[in-house]
């Protein structure tokens, strides 16, 4: 049977290392990260460069998945994120701030949304949110990536109720 994943950030670091593993254990990997330069070439592998921080991203990348694939997604692994700005709070640059927070929280909303009715189609489908340092205590100086993270967990749990009793398992 084939196994059919979609990694986001993997153009290095923790997403790079899951696509090349999904690679060597048979899977079909789409990859999508900021870059465009790209560390992998494998005949089970295509890559495009895209963000997952504006709403249209997700239902973009969806269509463009599918064509990709030929089948339904059971993977989504989404390790797609910025640190953002480093600093005490009352020094920290709004922008900045909201930026992360816009990428790491919102565009793991965007990118389970755009994807969800593919993983929907797969008998045993898998949705991956990375969260960091910061989501389950204090993270002085870090505060747009903690608060940011804390919603990945917190989005994680809520889906991971509204779709208990689907094929699709969420983590």
């Amino acid at each position: 049977m084939i196994r059919r994943a979609l990694v986001t950030g993997c153009s290095k670091g923790i997403g790079l290392a899951i696509a090349l593993a999904l690679l060597q254990e048979g899977w079909v990997v789409r990859g999508m990260a900021r870059s465009s330069a790209w560390p992998i070439e494998h005949e089970r592998f295509a890559y495009a460069a895209g963000t997952v921080s504006f709403p249209m991203d997700g239902r973009f990348m969806a269509d463009r998945l599918r064509a990709f694939l030929g089948g339904p997604l059971d993977a989504l692994i989404h390790c797609a994120a910025i640190q953002g700005p480093v600093g005490p709070l009352e020094q920290t640059d709004p922008v900045e701030w909201s930026d992360a927070v816009w990428v790491n929280l919102v565009g793991s909303f965007n990118v389970v949304q755009g994807v969800l009715p593919m993983l929907r189609e797969s008998q045993d489908a898998r949705i991956l949110l990375f969260s960091g340092g910061g989501a389950f205590g204090p993270r002085p100086n870090y505060s747009a990536y903690a608060a940011s993270k804390a919603g990945v967990v917190s989005l994680m749990e809520t889906l991971a109720v509204e779709l208990a009793g689907t094929s699709v398992t969420v983590n």
